[in-house]
């Protein structure tokens, strides 16, 4: 299926022993919310930041994350003191992740200074391109016919929806400006980032379109040519089309997942 609009996926947010504190402080009282280790979509992450601090403080806590500009807001029912300077886990936490600088913030609202993770964005469109509406599985399904054939049944425990895509004429040469190829100078380095980050089995929020935004589908690497469960990637160069500089993935195959 063809696409006219040009993708981008949101990636890289990712929670370690190293980075899963949220430092903050209602008046005199200092709290240290934790987050469970794991790679997030940032739609994830904002909600378990606010469970995180909602946990502790008295205080009503949200988080939200801004999908055009990549910046996270946490806000309060009453003043707090964001601690990204001075809290007792100063040097583990997660505010860096979702953008704050190391410093301590009072207010009602707080939000974050730089745009937070990683992006990823084809140079091209999307080829041998299928939705997610048109690929779908039912999930451990068992088929049961009675004896004469004539009657069928299908048990089933849900649905799953895939997205297949390659991702065609990666290249680091500059093109023209007027031509259907965006230029990257540093498109082979972003594709593997993106696609080192894929095999890892880290989810990824998919926007088939990058000038809207707020519609998007939340996603993991399913598989690859090279990897039947998604663990491995090769990427191709055009040498049989006299294209040395360009390459492709082959098709990629993306689970639609639910956080």
């Amino acid at each position: 299926m063809s696409v006219s609009t040009y993708a981008i996926f949101y990636y890289d947010f990712e929670i370690t022993s190293k980075n899963r504190y949220i430092d903050f402080e209602e008046g005199a009282t200092e709290y240290a919310g934790i987050l469970p280790i794991g790679s997030y979509t940032p739609t994830k992450l904002a909600e378990l930041v606010a469970e995180a601090m909602n946990d502790l403080g008295s205080y009503t806590y949200t988080c939200t994350f801004n999908r055009t500009t990549r910046i996270f807001t946490i806000g309060s029912s009453s003043a707090f003191n964001l601690l990204g300077a001075t809290g007792v886990n100063a040097t583990q936490s997660a505010l860096s992740t979702i953008g704050f600088a190391a410093a301590d913030v009072l207010g009602t609202t707080s939000t974050s200074g730089s745009a937070a993770g990683s992006t990823y964005e084809p140079q091209l469109t999307l080829q041998d391109h299928i939705p997610t509406t048109n690929n779908k599985r039912a999930l451990s399904a068992v088929v049961t016919k009675s004896a004469s054939g004539n009657k069928v049944s299908v048990q089933s425990f849900g649905e799953e929806r895939f997205l297949k895509a390659n991702i065609k004429f990666i290249t680091d040469i500059p093109q023209p400006p007027s031509g259907k190829l965006n230029s990257d100078t540093s498109a082979v380095a972003n594709v593997r980032s993106f696609l080192d980050y894929c095999i890892g089995k880290g989810p990824v929020e998919y926007m088939a379109d990058k000038n809207s935004r707020s519609t998007y589908e939340k996603l993991v690497l399913e598989s690859t040519p090279q990897s039947s469960d998604g663990t491995a990637y090769e990427l191709k160069e055009y040498y049989d089309k006299g294209l040395p500089g360009y390459f492709e993935t082959g098709i990629l195959t993306f689970k639609v997942i639910t956080e």
